[in-house]
């Protein structure tokens, strides 16, 4: 009877062992951080996220008014359509293509130059003027705005193509007409001094040279009063002054009679 009443002692305290350990398993269980498994809503989260971005990408260089191209490892992977309508190609003949097939041949080397460097994190001027050659080989007049992007998680270069020929028609235009002033003040027979609002000299042709005895070099930036003697000397500086602040003139716009003076003093 004893050794009965001994091994029901013993089986008992076996099992309250068994139970305090399995509780210290469940503790030490509680502690530990719990792992959460990433599982794939999130990957598609992400995904989901990054054609939204192509898709507005896309949706803002298609509307886009300048062109623009993307270069990755030395070739173009992305062209919109105005880059396209400027050089006389389909969208997808510039694809695949090189800096060096779109760039006049004068330009190439610079141009290459300048796209090196700001892979590698030169500092380059972002924009600059440069020659396109269009698909039928005509030099396209262009002001790039250049950048580094990533193109599927790689750099790459990120150019903005502006077409600037009526710009460039237009200053080609002003040279021609400012360079036929220019020979007509040379030759006439009649002196032709020009100032600016502060009174300095900006022009001085041969016939002034020869009527007041100035060389041109020495009159340029000087006060235009110099040629001139009391009281109009003083009085100048105050008349257009007055002009200016006023927009009223009793000199400006009508022929007038008035002395001048040499360098001589006469």
């Amino acid at each position: 009877m004893a050794k009965r009443t001994d091994k029901r002692a013993k089986t008992r305290k076996r099992a309250a062992s068994r139970k305090a350990a399995s509780a210290s398993r469940i503790v030490k269980s509680a502690r530990r951080p719990a792992r959460v498994s990433a599982g794939p809503e999130p990957r598609r989260a992400e995904q989901a996220s990054l054609r939204g971005s192509a898709a507005n990408f896309q949706a803002l260089a298609e509307n886009a008014n300048d062109g623009i191209l993307v270069n990755h490892r030395g070739r173009h992977v992305f062209a919109n359509r105005r880059i396209a309508e400027m050089l006389g190609y389909e969208v997808e003949a510039l694809i695949g293509t090189t800096i060096k097939d779109l760039v006049h041949p004068d330009e190439q080397d610079a141009v290459a130059q300048r796209f090196r460097q700001r892979l590698n994190g030169a500092a380059v001027p972002p924009q600059y003027e440069t020659l396109f050659r269009a698909k039928d080989g005509a030099a396209v007049p262009v002001e790039i705005t250049a950048a580094v992007t990533l193109w599927q998680g790689k750099p790459a270069g990120l150019m903005v193509v502006r077409d600037i020929s009526q710009r460039k028609q237009v200053e080609n235009e002003l040279r021609a007409s400012e360079e036929r002033l220019r020979l007509v003040a040379e030759n006439i027979a009649d002196g032709l001094v020009t100032m600016g609002e502060n009174c300095l000299i900006e022009s001085f042709n041969p016939a002034a040279e020869r009527i007041f005895g100035y060389r041109k070099d020495v009159m340029l930036g000087k006060n235009v009063n110099l040629l001139m003697p009391e009281p109009y000397c003083n009085q100048h500086n105050d008349y257009i002054r007055n002009y200016l602040a006023s927009g009223r003139s009793t000199i400006f716009g009508s022929a007038r009679e008035l002395p001048g003076r040499r360098k001589d003093g006469t």
